[in-house]
This record gives C-alpha cells, sequence and structure tokens, in this order.
C-alpha cells in the first residue's frame, strides 16, 4: 500500500538536479547598453555621412573645373587663333596670340587640377565610403538581428519561469489533496505523478532556454564588440585619410601656381615688347589729341593734363573695369605655399594621436611603383 506520505518524495526523487540557481540576464543592463552603442552607431554613421558630403564637393569641383579647363582651351584654339596673324603688326600680332596662349595653358592647369583633385582626394575618400559605410551597414544589421534573437530567447525563458511556477503550484495543490485524502487513491496518486513529470520537463526547459539566451546574449556582445571596434577603426582612418588628401591637394595647387606664374611671366614678356615697339614707332613721340572714347579706354582722366607715359601700358591701366562683373581682388600666386590652408589643415589631423585596433580593407592595394621606408606609415 502506497502511503501518502511516500508518494510525493517518490516523486521528488524523480525530480533532476540543475546544478546551481538559473542565472538572471540582467535586462536593465542590457538596454543601457544597448541605448549606448546605438548612440555611438548614429555617431559613425554621421562621420561616414561626413566623408560622403566631402566626396561630392569634390566632385563637383572635378567637374566644374575639367569644363572650365576645356572650354579655355577650345576656345584658344578656335579659328580666331589663325585670324589673329593677319594684324599688320607683328608686335601686336604675337602679343594677341601669346593672350589666346597663355588663355591654353590656364585651361590645361585646370584640367591637371581636376585631374590631381579626382586623383588625390574624390576617389580615395569615395573608396573609404563606399566599403566603411558597407561594413557599418553590415555589422549593424547583423547586430539587430542578434538582438532579436537575445529578445526572443529573454522571453522564452520568462514564459519557461511563470510554466515553472504554475506546474509548481499545481503539483503542490494535487500533494495537498492526497495527503487530505482523497476516494480514489490510484487516481489521485497518477495526478501527482503526471504533475511531477510536467515540472520535471518545465524546469528541463527552462535550463535549455536560459542556454540558449546566455549564448545569444554573449554573441550579441561580440558583435558589439566588433561594431565598436569599427568604429574606432573609421575615426582613425578618416583623420589621416583626410589630412593625406588635403596634403596631396595642396601640392597640386602649388604646382598649378607655379605654371599659372610661368604663364604671367610670358604676358608681362609681351607688355615689354609691346611697349618698346611704341616707344620705338616713328611718329608717335609727342602727346596726340585724344577722343573721349580713346580717354576712357585708357583710362585718362579729362580734368587733368596726361603725360606721354600715362599713355603706355603702365600700372595704371590694371585697374578693375567698373563695368566688369570680376572686380573682387585675387589672391596673389607669388607665395601659394606659405600660409596655405589646405597644408595648414592636413598638419592639424596629421598630429592626432591613436593608433587603431585592426584595419579593414577599406583602401584599393598600394600601387608598385610606391615606396616605403621603414618608419613610413600608411597615411604618411
Amino acid at each position: 500500500m502506497l502511503t501518502a506520505e511516500a508518494a510525493p518524495s517518490q516523486s521528488d526523487a524523480a525530480l533532476p538536479m540543475y546544478p546551481g540557481p538559473i542565472p538572471e540576464l540582467g535586462p536593465g543592463r542590457s538596454r543601457l547598453e544597448s541605448k549606448v552603442l546605438d548612440v555611438e552607431m548614429d555617431q559613425c554613421a554621421q562621420h561616414l555621412m561626413a566623408i560622403a558630403h566631402t566626396t561630392e564637393v569634390a566632385k563637383a569641383v572635378v567637374a566644374v573645373l575639367a569644363d572650365a579647363g576645356s572650354r579655355l582651351q577650345r576656345c584658344s584654339t578656335s579659328k580666331l587663333n589663325p585670324e589673329l596673324g593677319k594684324d599688320c603688326e607683328e608686335a601686336m600680332s604675337v602679343a594677341s596670340r601669346s593672350f589666346l596662349d597663355a588663355c591654353g595653358g590656364l585651361g590645361a592647369v585646370l584640367i591637371g587640377m581636376a585631374s590631381a583633385i579626382s586623383q588625390n582626394v574624390m576617389l580615395p575618400l569615395e573608396s573609404f565610403h563606399r566599403n566603411a559605410f558597407a561594413d557599418h551597414a553590415r555589422k549593424a544589421k547583423a547586430l539587430e538581428e542578434l538582438r532579436r534573437k537575445e529578445l526572443s530567447c529573454s522571453n522564452a525563458v520568462t514564459e519557461e519561469k511563470t510554466e515553472k511556477k504554475a506546474t509548481e503550484k499545481k503539483k503542490s495543490s494535487l500533494a495537498s489533496r492526497f495527503r487530505d485524502g482523497e476516494k480514489d487513491m490510484a487516481a489521485a496518486e497518477l495526478k501527482v505523478h503526471k504533475a511531477a513529470t510536467a515540472q520535471t520537463a518545465s524546469i528541463e526547459e527552462l535550463a535549455i532556454r536560459t542556454e540558449e539566451a546566455n549564448e545569444a546574449r554573449v554573441v550579441r556582445e561580440t558583435a558589439s564588440k566588433d561594431v565598436r571596434l569599427l568604429q574606432s577603426n573609421v575615426d582613425f582612418v578618416r583623420s589621416r585619410l583626410l589630412a593625406r588628401c588635403l596634403k596631396s591637394s595642396a601640392g597640386a595647387w602649388a604646382e598649378a601656381a607655379k605654371e599659372i606664374q610661368q604663364g604671367a611671366e610670358k604676358l608681362r614678356v609681351q607688355v615689354s615688347k609691346l611697349r618698346s615697339s611704341l616707344d620705338g614707332a616713328p611718329g608717335r613721340t609727342g602727346l596726340p589729341e585724344l577722343p573721349s572714347w580713346a580717354m576712357e579706354a585708357l583710362k585718362l582722366s579729362k580734368s587733368r593734363p596726361f603725360t606721354l607715359s600715362e599713355l603706355n601700358l603702365d600700372d595704371n591701366l590694371e585697374e578693375d573695369h567698373p563695368e566688369s562683373p570680376f572686380t573682387a581682388p585675387s589672391p596673389s600666386l607669388r607665395s601659394p605655399i606659405a600660409g596655405s590652408p589646405l597644408l595648414d589643415m592636413a598638419a592639424q589631423l596629421s598630429s592626432r594621436d591613436g593608433t587603431p585596433a585592426q584595419f579593414i580593407g577599406w583602401f584599393a592595394p598600394a600601387s608598385p611603383n610606391t615606396k616605403s621606408t621603414p618608419n613610413s606609415t600608411p597615411f604618411d
């Protein structure tokens, strides 16, 4: 005969022994870490967006420079150039041709600037943004999926805990009724046994769900570390890459300034030749009577007498024309390097400290002609 005390003890003996208490997931801390990581991911996305905006500006600059350079070259080589040779005075013809040649040279300089900005600024920034953004989006998507999986596992653990409590309550109620004595002892014993079996299954299922939740949490934390590492790499690379781009761009500007300066010197030579031809021309030693349109063209005052030197092409004729839309003062090209904002910005960006934990393949492989030194870095 089965006694009232034996049945519960036999059922309890069949229960599996779970090693230690079931660990808690700590949802409050997990939510806080997720919010902090979301803020960091938004900042990383903004940094990448800033690089994208710089790339778009570089594209626009390249397009404008290339178009302007092509137009200048077409104008300088148009049919106007041969027509200048029909001028009866050789000095005037040569000077006019020199002006058109200078315009064509300026067009070539602008096209060269467009090519330099494209190679040194636009393409490196575009490649960096494309690869880094793809890596960021891929890891952010994977992290979001792991978060959903962790949440699902956490909800499953909560449900199993609720079911476990309900099973324990049902078993306790049946055991109490069994102890109080029930008419059908076999039926009561069967109910208690079923409740104990359900409790055992509930505990086993809870242990499985808890283990899955812990594994999901570990995987999610690993993915979070990867995202943070990616963000640190983005911050490290973008400043040094921009510094290198600005440095290369400053060098291209310096070369362009030298070429423009050479063109200016050639024009000055033609000015000297024109002055010499005017000074040595017969019949031009006196002061002629000039009409108003001639005085206006030479910018001579009607209220005061003028001298012969004012009729020559001196510096007084280099004033801005009042009807010209280009009346803003132009920067001097004689010292293009001193105080260059591009070089100053490159120096500021290069002076930042920091070492990345790992590098991601955001850049194209280096050119085989690139020389490396023992102390050189990818950002020199």
